[in-house]
Formats: structure tokens, C-alpha cells, sequence
């Protein structure tokens, strides 16, 4: 039990993403200079959108895996008032930590939005699924 949490985090990290290959061609995505090599400022911007991304992916599954983790915490305390309180400090500190990634997220698509130009709304700023060229 001890283990459990540096043993969860590298099995999420694993199954995050299938093959290094996957991970790169996620990054690229919708860069459309990589076959004439032929990149500007809004190619980086589509990079940096991605991986931003895809780390917001990777947060959420571990920061649901680490509130599980703290709920079992919480369920095998047998009423210890010392494992309640850290399975209750995991939870939180899993609920702030996926806060803390989202909020990056948002405000980093705000800012790439009113870089680009593109139009504000919130399905855009939530998803950062929006095209850069």
C-alpha cells in the first residue's frame, strides 16, 4: 500500500499513450508544415496547444487515480483518525491539483485564442480544439 501511489502514476503514464509514435503524431497534429519544413510562429503555437493538451489529459486520469487511491485510504482506515485525515489530504490534494491543471488550460487557450485572432467563446477556450492557421 505504500507503493501504491508511484505504482499507479507509471502505470497511467504507460497506458497514457499507446506508443511513442501516437505521443508524436498527437503533438503534430494539425501542424501543417512538417512535410515542407516550412514552420512559422503559428505551427509552434498548434505544438504548444497540443501538448498542453495532452498533459490535461495525463492530469485528469492520474488525479482520478490518486482520489481513488485516497477513498481506499479512507474505506480501510478501520476509524484512525491519522488515516482518515491523509486519505482526506489525498482526495484534496487530487481535486486541487486538477483545478490547478485546468485553469493553466484555460487561460493558456484564452491567450492562444487572442493571439491568433480567432473568435472567443467558450466551447473554444474549453476544448482548445480550434485551428490555428
Amino acid at each position: 500500500m505504500k507503493y501504491f501511489p508511484y505504482i499507479f502514476t507509471i502505470i497511467a503514464m504507460i497506458f497514457s499513450f499507446a506508443s511513442t509514435a501516437q505521443a508524436i503524431s498527437s503533438l503534430v497534429e494539425g501542424v501543417g508544415c512538417i512535410d515542407s519544413g516550412n514552420c512559422g510562429f503559428q505551427d509552434l503555437l498548434a505544438v504548444i496547444r497540443n501538448l498542453f493538451l495532452m498533459l490535461r489529459q495525463i492530469a485528469f486520469w492520474i488525479a482520478i487515480g490518486f482520489g481513488i487511491y485516497g477513498g481506499i485510504r479512507l474505506i480501510l482506515s478501520q476509524g484512525n483518525p491519522n488515516n482518515i485525515k491523509q486519505g482526506r489530504g489525498i482526495i484534496i490534494a487530487a481535486f486541487v491539483g486538477l483545478v490547478i491543471v485546468y485553469g493553466v488550460s484555460l487561460i493558456l487557450n484564452t491567450v492562444l485564442l487572442l493571439i491568433t485572432g480567432q473568435s472567443i467563446n467558450l466551447s473554444n477556450i474549453w476544448s482548445g480544439n480550434f485551428p490555428l492557421h
